[in-house]
């Protein structure tokens, strides 16, 4: 049986989710990866420069109130811990984390079989 039109339109439409989504995951990826990249040069200009690395930490990027999470010690020593953490692990691991949310929409968005 040959597929309606609307049927067409609807492949059409799914295979072009898919290779934005799969797209939209490379971009993200990358971006993470060569922002932690430029980052790291950034430092190395700077210690090749002035004799000493800088460090850049997630806290410097993301403020966040003493107050918040000050009765549960627990999770405020991993927020510490997190925010502790160096810029590049936070854009690699976000970049990583989104690119593989965008692959599993790409997944999700596979037209179905012809049967």
């Amino acid at each position: 049986m040959k597929p309606s039109r609307t049927e067409k339109l609807q492949d059409a439409a799914h295979r072009w989710m898919r290779t934005a989504s799969e797209m939209l995951a490379l971009l993200v990826g990358w971006a993470g990866i060569l922002t932690a990249a430029g980052v790291t040069a950034y430092q190395g200009f700077v210690w090749l420069r002035a004799g000493s690395w800088p460090p850049f930490r997630t806290g410097d990027l993301i403020s966040v109130p003493p107050t918040f999470l000050a009765e549960w010690i627990g999770a405020r020593q991993l927020l510490d811990w997190a925010l502790d953490t160096p810029v590049q692990a936070f854009f690699i691991l976000g970049g990583i984390a989104a690119a593989l949310i965008f692959l599993r929409l790409a997944v999700f968005l596979d037209p179905p079989a012809a049967k």
